[in-house]
Order: C-alpha cells, then structure tokens, then sequence
C-alpha cells in the first residue's frame, strides 16, 4: 500500500512539473495524454517487478526483526520442543481439535501492539466505499435530472443523440454505455452556437472523455486522503478540455478560430469544476477560461526534440514508479557464528520479513504435499477458517532465535505444506522424527536448462508451527482411514482389477483369471466387516514389523495391506492407501492400524506357499545381447516360452553399474502382470509388476551385485519377457 503511494505520487508530481514546465510549447494532445500512465498507476496496486531506477529505492526500507537484538542459535541441531514431542510414535492421540496446540505459551510478559496497519486499511477502506457511494449518487441523480428535464432535438447531423434540457449550466456529454449531448436552451437559440456546442461535445466523444471521466472517479474514491490526486484531477480535467479545443478547430477548419474562441467564452460557466460527476461540463475557473482562450490563439505545437525529450522523461518515469525497489538484507556475524552461509541466511532474513505481515487472506496458494509425491491438494479448501487462522497465528510466532542451519537428517520427510501470496513462497517441511524445515525456491541448471526445487534452508525450533504440521498429519491420515473403511464397506468382488501377494518384499503372486474372481469373493465379506470401531493406536508404531503385503485394487481405489511378522501383532494389519502413480513405481501413505484377525488369517493361509518357498522354478532359454548406444553400452536379454503359473525365473546375479533396468513383453493372456524382484547382495529387493505393452525401470544410484528375478502369476502366461540393463 504504501508503495503504490508513493510512487503515484512521485509520478504525479513529475507529471504536473513537465505540465508547467512545457506549457505552451507542446500539444495539447500530447499534454493530455501525459496523465495516461498517472490512471494506470493510480488503478493498479502492484508493481512489475523491481528495478535499481524504482523510487522506492530512495524510501528507507522499514528493518527487519533480526535486526533488533537477539541471539541466533550456535548448535546446527534443532532440538524439538516439547509440547510437540509425541510420547508414543506417530500413533499417540492428538486432540480433535489441533489448532488450540498452536497457541504459543511464553512466561515472558506479552507486550500488546497496536495493529496500526490494520486500522490504516479500516480507515481507507472507509472512505473509499464513503466516496464511491457518492460518486455514484451524484452523477445518478444528475441523469435522473436531466431525463426528466430533456427535450429530443432531431435535426442535427450529430453521431449521438441531443437532448435540450434546462438543468446542464453548459453543454456537456453524458452517460457511460449510451451517451448523450445535452445542450442549454441558450445553445439552441442560436445556430452557430449549437453547431459549435456539438463540435466540442463530439469531439470529447471521440477521445473517450466520459470514459475517462468515470475512471477519474475511480482514482478519486481509491486515493480520497491523497491532495495530489484531488490536484491531478482537476488539472487532467482542465487539459481534456484544452485537448478538445484543439482537436475541434482543426475538425472546423482553421477560418473558424475566432468565431469558437468567442462562442466558447458564452457558453463556459466560470465556476470550480464538478469532479465527482462525470458529465464534460464546460466549467472552469476565470484563469483556466483564459488559458483556453491564451492556447487557441497561440496554437501550441510539438517541436521534434521536445516530443523525443517528453517521451524519454515519460518512459524513464514510468520505469521508476512502476517497479519496486530489490530487498536487500545485511547478514551480521550472528549468522555465520550459527553456521548459516551467506546466502541461506539472506533467505532467513527475507522470511522472516514475510512472516512478521504474513496474512492468511493474501494467500493465492497453500498446498499439503507428500515428499513422495503421492499428494498434493489445496490445504486450506473445505477447511475451518480457524484452521488458516491458526497456522497464520504460527508463521507470525516464528523468530530468528528459532532458526538453525539445515541438517544432514536422515529421517525422511513426510510432508510439505507450501505457502504463497503475492511477495513470496515458503514451504514447511515435516519429517519422521517431527523436526520442521523452512523450504525456499532456489534453481539449479542441467544441460543448460534451470529447475526450480525446494531447498531446506534452516531448521525451524517453533512448537506453534510443529504443533500444526502434525495435525495436518494427523488430518491426512484420519481422512485416508476414513475412505479405506468407506472403500470396504462399497467393495465387490466383481470390481477387482489387480490382487498379488508379497513376503519380505522379495517373493510374490499376482493372480488373474479365475483364481483372481475366486480370492475376491473370498476376500469381500471380509473387508465388509471392517468397521472404524476395529482400528487401533499401536503402544510403538516402529514394532510393527511387516512380513506379508497383500495389494488389492478395483476400479476406484488400491490399498496394501500390510500383515506383521511379529508375534505380538499378530492379528494386526496396516493399511496404506495408494494415492498416486508415477514413472517409478506406487506410493502408500498415509497409514492407518486395525484389529482385524479374521483379515490377517486370510493373509496368512494365502501366503504359505510364498512363506515355505515351495515355488518351481523354470529354465528357458535366455538370449543375451549387448550392444552400444550413444557409446553406452547395453545389455538385453530374453526370455521366450511357456511361464508355468506361480514359478520363479532366476534370470541371474549381475554385476550392474550405476544406471537402471528396464522390464517390458508381450505374453498372453494380457491382463497377466509379471512380478520382477531385483534384489542386491545385501538389503531389501525391489518389486515392480508390468503387464504386456508396458515398460518399467528401476534405477540404482550405486554399482554392485545384483540378483534379477521373475514371477509368473497364478495361471502362467506364454510369451516373452525382456531385461534391458543401461
């Protein structure tokens, strides 16, 4: 707000300056057109961009609250506060009601501040609407004067249509969609006279004028408090007049000079111009009056270097005010003793200027992003707007003691909410062990290409913020619980698309065909019974140690189902509902914990043949090619024949260099998936399923041993599989 202020108001003045200034030495025209770019700043809040030439450079920048006196944090690990700390995992209850953890408890003594923003924008916003109204009034109630007043005048070669009417002091142009010429019964006495009053008001017609007029009036009621724009007005007023005088001689002919001059003198009221009525009264001022009469005798012309000269200063005005200046902030040793850099603690120090005038209301984007990948959604849409009030509440809270240089956590991060209003985007990470990360957009290039991403570039310690993401968590959680018991209570059997079987995320089955119609019914009653009632809170999350993973689709929704290897879970599912695909596989998250022992006997009994690895295995042929390609080299082989159902195909142990994998075929029946294990030396195996026409890869970020292997499903397929590694 107070940049477009002031820059209007600097653009103004240098406007009025080069009016006085020039006065009688250009076009009128182009001195009217001077008060162009003043509308359009006048109207338009915002800046485009910033630049060193902007005026706001030359206005002391209000200094940041880490310039006041605290103390940064030398530790690089943020320790989380209590009050945020779950007791017992992820699963320890949370109040229904999450946004009153948000509340910031201090001992220290609260110093209340006056909002005087805020009553600033009351008091503008008040007379804004004050003067609209007004504005609107006024010129209502002068049309309704005139209709009531008005007599047609038909023989006229005028454009428009001309009215007599006793109630306009002069001729003037009135309406906004469908204007009129009114003239006074002294214009119609006498021919020249009306001729002439129909000359000029056409004139103002064709410029646009009461266009102008009511785009005036915007302005007005926008920037009531500011007298330079009250001055402006009048002047911009007084030089739409000065430009149709000129434009309606050089129409007449120049014979016809005198004649205008002298007419002009009888018809113009001398008295202040109305500006909150939008009618192009010929009302003026006895200095304004002789100043028309000065100029249409002096006929004002444009010289070359003057019209070059008016146009850079302009240009060069309207870059200064239209732009904003570049923020700058000093980053004072605190920081580097802390352990930031210079440029994370740039970014700190913009953050926090943005979140101390942080408003929720200014927000044009706020999204809850899985790190996965496996959501992204509107954070605050359908909410309670006392969940945005809360968050705002926290993102005001943070302050710089608060900040500590990123660090090298391995605990993943869970979600991100990001946050944008018109100055900036920051993005709140949450991780496992609820640490909190300020994200900020930074680029890097590739193939001399930029990409943006989001970089973590401090450690957040406010409990408020922590205390929120979590419920956020929480919310997500809970909502995906409630569509997976919604889910089951819809299911049918004759909806299944896709049902496999996995044990430790090496060995697994999909099944097809009959086998797949015969486990979904078999599976349909079960899941029908799962109510919420059967979910419960695990005393240690982390305990629960998954042995069988069944994955289950229909045509609306796919869940894993996770069944515990542990005995003291024994009869414990987990569930994870599949909220997204992409080039590298499915994600599952959130997770939701049930009592379900008639589910995991199910499971269980399923799985026995997976659990005894009683699995036959086949050999088929393998044909092995290598060739290069783009000088990398590549590996091919495949394999060609009958896949007996439920067997394993040990393609082999190989040697793969940093790189990827890719899987593809063609086999029949095509509905089939294939089920390809790649798994190294050491560590957990990789799964994907591909069925025929599709191709799947897994990328590995180090070289090293690896063992490929291959599961045909329950009814076997015929045809061929293809392993290209590069």
């Amino acid at each position: 707000m107070m940049q477009w202020i002031i820059s209007s108001s600097v653009l103004i003045a240098v406007v009025i300056a080069l009016r006085f200034a020039l006065r009688g030495k250009i076009s009128l025209r182009l001195q009217y057109a001077l008060w162009l770019p003043v509308l359009v700043r006048l109207l338009i809040p915002m800046s485009f961009g910033t630049s060193d030439l902007s005026v706001m450079n030359a206005v002391p920048d209000r200094l940041p609250s880490i310039q006041q006196s605290v103390t940064i944090p030398t530790e690089n690990v943020v320790t989380p506060a209590a009050p945020f700390v779950p007791a017992q995992g992820i699963d320890a209850p949370l109040p229904s009601d999450f946004m009153q953890n948000t509340i910031v408890t201090d001992t220290a003594p609260k110093i209340e501040k006056t909002d005087w923003a805020g009553i600033a924008r009351t008091v503008w916003l008040t007379g804004a609407v004050v003067l609209g109204l007004t504005f609107l009034a006024s010129n209502l109630r002068f049309g309704r004067k005139l209709r009531r007043s008005r007599r047609s005048i038909a023989d006229t070669d005028a454009r428009l249509p001309v009215y007599e009417s006793a109630e306009t002091e002069t001729p003037c142009l009135f309406g906004l969609l469908k204007p009129s010429i009114y003239v006074t019964p002294d214009a119609c006495s006498d021919a020249d006279t009306l001729r002439y009053a129909l000359a000029h008001e056409q004139t103002h017609y064709r410029h646009g004028d009461h266009l102008w007029a009511v785009l005036r009036g915007v302005c007005l009621a926008l920037h009531w408090y500011n007298p330079l724009v009250w001055w402006a007005a009048e002047l911009s007023r007084h030089d739409a007049e000065l430009a149709c005088d000129e434009a309606t001689i050089h129409a007449l002919g120049e014979t016809e000079r005198a004649a205008y001059g002298r007419t002009l003198i009888r018809m113009t009221c001398e008295q202040r111009p109305a500006l909150l009525v939008t009618a192009t009264m010929m009302t003026d001022s006895g200095k304004g009056l002789r100043e028309r009469i000065t100029l249409l005798v002096k006929k004002p012309k444009t010289a070359v270097c003057t019209a070059i000269a008016v146009l850079l200063i302009a240009c060069l005005s309207v870059a200064c005010t239209f732009t904003g200046a570049p923020k700058t902030y000093t980053v004072t040793q605190e920081w580097f003793d802390a352990g930031f850099s210079a440029e994370d603690a740039q970014v700190c120090l913009a953050f926090l200027d943005w979140a101390e005038d942080f408003d929720i209301d200014d927000a044009n984007a706020a999204s809850w992003l899985a790190e996965s990948g496996a959501a992204d959604f509107k954070a605050f849409d359908g909410k309670p707007t006392e969940m945005a009030a809360a968050f705002a509440q926290a993102v005001k809270s943070i302050r710089a003691e608060e900040l500590s240089p990123p660090t090298d956590s391995s605990n993943e991060v869970t979600y991100t909410l990001s946050i944008a209003d018109r100055r900036e985007g920051f993005g709140f990470s949450l991780s496992e062990n609820w640490q909190v990360a300020l994200i900020a957009p930074a680029e890097y290039e590739a193939d001399g290409e930029p990409f943006t991403y989001g970089k973590p570039v401090a450690m957040i310690d406010n409990a408020a913020l922590a205390n929120f993401l979590r419920g956020m968590f929480r919310l997500t959680e809970e909502a995906s619980a409630t569509d997976f018991i919604q889910w089951c209570s819809r299911f049918r059997d004759e909806n299944v698309t896709n049902l496999s079987i996995s044990v430790d995320g090496a060995a697994a089955l999909g099944y097809t065909g009959e086998t797949l119609k015969s486990m979904a019914s078999e599976l349909t009653p079960l899941l029908r019974a799962l109510t919420a009632e059967q979910r419960v809170q695990l005393p240690d999350a982390d305990a629960f140690d998954s042995a069988i993973c069944l994955v289950i689709g229909d045509n609306k929704d796919e869940y894993m189902i996770n069944l515990s290897a542990d005995g003291n879970y024994a009869n414990t599912i987990r569930v994870l509902g599949a909220l997204r695909a992409d080039e590298e596989g499915k994600y599952f998250r959130p997770e939701a914990y049930y009592d379900a022992p008639w589910i995991a006997s199910w499971i269980r009994a399923k799985a026995i043949p997976l659990l005894e690895g009683d699995l036959p295995e086949a050999v088929l042929p393998l044909e092995e090619e290598t060739h290069e390609e783009d000088g990398v080299s590549q590996t091919v082989m495949s394999i060609r024949g009958e896949f007996p159902g439920s067997t394993r195909l040990t393609v082999g142990t190989f040697e793969l260099p940093t790189g990827a994998v890719t899987f593809s075929g063609a086999w029949s029946p095509s509905y089939a998936s294939v089920c390809a294990i790649v798994k190294p030396s050491s560590g957990d195996g990789t799964v994907v399923y591909f069925k025929p026409g599709e191709s799947v890869s897994l990328g590995f970020e180090r070289s090293g041993s690896y063992d490929i292997v291959l599961l045909a499903p329950k009814e076997g397929i015929d045809g061929t599989v293809s392993v290209d590694m590069h």
